[in-house]
């Protein structure tokens, strides 16, 4: 499961978290709905098992592959 992870305070990037084959949807809804928006983006940063910077000009097709797009306002996810 993927997730794009927008970081607006100042630094404006962008990453792609990858998650273990047991993580669910569920869990990091869970993490997102649970926790200020601050501290649940470092508690998904943490729990991903890999994490890769994506420049901006590949920030569509990375949205478009992630299950989750997150960022400090919004949180959209992609169904089916």
């Amino acid at each position: 499961m993927q997730v794009l992870v927008n970081v607006n305070h100042g630094v404006n990037k962008c990453y792609l978290l990858s998650f273990p084959g047991d993580m669910t949807s569920a869990q990091i809804r869970e993490s997102l709905d649970n926790y200020p928006r601050s501290t649940a983006i470092q508690r998904l940063l943490k729990k991903a098992r890999t994490f890769v910077e994506i420049q901006p000009h590949q920030k569509p097709k990375a949205a478009a592959s992630a299950r989750f797009v997150v960022s400090d306002s919004y949180t959209t996810e992609r169904l089916g």
